[in-house]
């Protein structure tokens, strides 16, 4: 058993090789209904929106930040790359640091909890 962020093993799924128990969303996705959510098994508390980032030292040159983000942003809104993205079923968001560091406090503050209680924690 493992726990896997969507859009990267969706793949193994359609190929048989793996199968979902559990998605930890509000909602089920259109291409395996058969699959609950946690919202609807009554675990508000455990959904965990999963985020791809791009991550650069903290003390990178604003300006080689700057480049970074604006690049990131223009590949975001390429309407190729949402396609792309609509095949897996992803449902894109766009936000800049301040959004991504938030995005990790709150799956921190959800997902420490529930590692702690089953024995799996290997943090501070």
């Amino acid at each position: 058993m493992s726990s896997a962020f969507y859009a990267g093993s969706v793949g193994h799924m359609k190929a048989g090789k793996i199968k979902f128990l559990i998605y930890y969303t509000d909602q089920r996705y259109p291409d395996s209904p058969d699959v609950p959510c946690a919202a609807e098994l009554g675990y508000r508390d455990a959904i965990l929106p999963a985020y791809t980032g791009l991550y650069i030292h903290k003390n990178a040159p604003e300006h080689i930040k700057k480049i970074l983000l604006d690049a990131c942003k223009k590949i975001y809104d390429d309407p190729e790359f949402k396609k792309g993205l609509e095949k897996m079923d992803a449902d894109p968001k766009w936000g800049g640091p301040e959004f991504l560091m938030e995005a990790i406090k709150t799956s921190e503050a959800i997902g420490v909890p529930v590692l702690k209680e089953i024995g799996l924690y290997v943090g501070k």
